[in-house]
């Protein structure tokens, strides 16, 4: 897959107006690979704050936003516009939990000429209104040619609890309708972070001015830990950490189940 450099230009589409965006992208190596993390050089984890997730969305999870939108693939697990419609190609995004930072949006593609293509990262309000109230996250055109074009350093915190339905969409500006616009698949990366600090102390011996103040306050409040004391509230932030008490913040935080 060939990574290609571009900017975004400014387009309106989906009832508003596209940001225009620096398109960073990077040489693909030889041969299929595992995506390499950015800082390590390695295979990215998919867990850790410091580690890349990436989620693809294939063309074949897209629709058109019109029940008579023609849509056809290349037999090759490409898809395109056969016919005018709507332009416009929505697919839901999932797997994207809450509290995260969206860094990169791409899209495998091959276009005839520069910008035949938009891509773009979305929230919808939750009546999934297109129009106003529409938060874009990233938005990026094609190049001409076939590659994967990418819009990097979104910097997007997502909470999938707030705003509304996450959505990824593919608008065609070209006026061909014969296959030599299309696209494979969408991609999202993503890191965690750990939730902010809370302006007050839950525990009397872990203060706001505490180093693991943050951290501590974000175990608490995923019930990964009550601490060592109710009353007065104390989480003994210096005593050491047994087995058994290990095993609880494991299975808590990973979310550890096997059936009997």
């Amino acid at each position: 897959m060939r990574m290609r450099n571009l900017r975004a230009g400014l387009v309106a589409t989906l009832g508003v107006a596209l940001l225009g965006a620096t398109i960073q992208a990077q040489q693909a190596p030889a041969g299929a690979q595992p995506p390499k993390d950015s800082k390590s050089g390695g295979p990215r984890p998919d867990y850790g704050t410091t580690s890349e997730t990436v989620i693809n969305i294939p063309s074949y999870a897209f629709q058109g936003r019109s029940s008579g939108d023609q849509i056809a693939d290349n037999g090759a697990y490409f898809r395109y516009f056969s016919a005018a419609g709507s332009n416009h190609f929505v697919a839901p995004v999932v797997g994207i939990p809450s509290g995260v930072v969206i860094d990169e949006i791409a899209l495998n593609n091959c276009s005839a000429a520069d910008g035949d293509i938009v891509f773009q990262l979305y929230l919808a309000d939750w009546n999934n209104n297109l129009g106003g109230g529409v938060q874009i996250v990233g938005t990026g055109s094609t190049l001409a040619g076939c590659g994967a074009d990418s819009v990097t350093g979104l910097g997007h915190e997502y909470d999938a609890n707030l705003g509304g339905p996450l959505f990824a969409a593919v608008t065609w500006l070209s006026t061909n309708f014969d296959g030599s616009d299309r696209f494979n698949d969408f991609a999202i990366s993503f890191h965690r972070i750990t939730s902010p600090a809370p302006p007050t102390a839950t525990f009397n011996d872990v203060p706001t001015s505490h180093p693991f103040f943050q951290f501590i306050e974000a175990l608490n409040a995923s019930g990964i830990t009550a601490g060592c004391q109710a009353s007065p509230p104390l989480y003994c932030p210096d005593a050491p950490l047994t087995r058994g008490q290990m095993a609880v913040f494991l299975a808590k935080a990973l979310g550890l189940h096997w059936p009997n």
